[in-house]
């Protein structure tokens, strides 16, 4: 719905002493308009408070009596135009242009309010607007005023207190010494909130920097350095706290600990040697190949009746394993070179071909005991090699 060609504002008057306007329309209608609660009326309340006034002014025209009654004041609907036409106007239609004094009064208004803000927030003359601005950011009362207009407000606020604080020495002193405290409390603070995340000794600033750097107790403090300032001397103080606690209980343990002590490692050592020699023995039961592979023996060496690889770590069972089958095949190659030194002398070895020494060496039992992977390769390198 909308405003008819025929009725539509075309005047706005302020009525004197009273927050109402009175509204002309263009076919000579009139109504009223409350600038601060916008309620409309067809007609001006004969008892209203006047602004400025201390108490309710009542007045009467002619022979009309005002009833105190709320029900006096209901809109009533004029014979013309028609009660079924659209009564909702846009402000920009009936509002008249604000006077300086209006809006100078509005803001002061805000003005107050933030002051009363800042008071309620116990603000001091040592504060900052750094620190109270964390704390009231999301009061109305904060969010009236434009940013620069809030810093321009509590540094009025903060002169305010300073002109009953004492002489400007005085001030300064105190202003410094506050501020002092006020970072005391923050690393005070911070390092509280170290300890209760758990941070070690060991620990990284990369670990926790993200972490820290959320929390309002990280960053109450001015920076990243700051922070990584702090946390690098707690670190230093735990790692210190550690040492001091090792050495009591170094100190703490008595010569006769000490004794036992190495007592238990002499007599683990023997045992750990000798379970590794009884895997070796295992190995050279088990393993006859050369070319044997750790993955496919495992779970055969694991199956042992006497349990040989029971005291012997997965690890150390893998390095006694390989150096035992690298020993094989240093002795399966050795014994192959000598082989091909006899059947292959030097004087033959620019003639010599693989088919007819492999064909000579088979029946040797150095030739069977060498992988067939590793024979031709041994072969040419023994051909290829220059005499002695």
């Amino acid at each position: 719905m909308g405003w008819s060609a025929w009725r539509v504002p075309v005047g706005v008057e302020a009525m004197e002493g009273t927050p109402w306007w009175q509204v002309r329309l263009s076919d000579g209608n009139t109504y009223y308009f409350h600038r601060h609660t916008r309620e409309r009326r067809w007609f001006f309340p004969r008892e209203e408070k006047k602004e400025g006034a201390g108490g309710i002014q009542e007045g009467i025209e002619g022979d009309l009596q005002v009833d105190l009654d709320p029900e006096a004041y209901e809109d009533s609907e004029p014979t013309e135009p028609s009660d079924e036409e659209d009564f909702v106007f846009a402000p920009e239609d009936i509002e008249p242009e604000r006077s300086q004094e209006d809006e100078s009064n509005e803001k002061n208004d805000k003005r107050q309010k933030f002051f009363e803000m800042l008071q309620e927030a116990k603000v001091t003359r040592f504060s900052f607007w750094k620190n109270v601005h964390k704390q009231v950011a999301d009061d109305p009362r904060c969010q009236a005023l434009d940013k620069s207009d809030r810093t321009k407000a509590f540094d009025a606020y903060i002169e305010s207190l300073n002109a009953s604080g004492g002489t400007k020495k005085g001030k300064r002193d105190e202003t410094r010494a506050n501020s002092e405290q006020e970072k005391k409390t923050n690393v005070i603070q911070f390092r509280r909130m170290l300890k209760e995340l758990g941070v070690r000794a060991q620990d990284d600033w990369e670990l926790w920097k993200e972490e820290l750097d959320r929390d309002p107790r990280g960053k109450a403090l001015a920076n990243e350095s700051e922070r990584k300032k702090i946390y690098s001397e707690y670190m230093a103080e735990l790692q210190e706290a550690q040492k001091r606690v090792r050495e009591k209980e170094k100190r703490r343990i008595t010569q006769v600990e000490q004794e036992r002590m190495e007592a238990e490692r002499k007599r683990r050592k023997v045992a750990h040697r000798a379970a590794a020699e009884a895997f070796k023995t295992l190995l050279a039961e088990e393993i006859k190949d050369p070319m044997a592979e750790w993955k496919n023996w495992h779970p055969i060496l694991a199956e042992d009746l006497q349990r040989r690889s029971d005291d012997v770590d997965f690890e150390e069972q893998r390095r006694l394993f390989k150096a035992h089958v690298r020993e094989l095949r240093e002795r399966v190659e050795s014994g192959f070179r000598q082989l091909l030194e006899e059947v292959v002398p030097p004087s033959k070895k620019s003639s010599a071909t693989w088919e007819e020494t492999k064909l000579k060496m088979a029946t040797d039992i150095r030739f069977k005991r060498c992988p067939p992977s590793l024979q031709e390769a041994l072969f040419w390198k023994h051909v290829e090699s220059p005499s002695k």
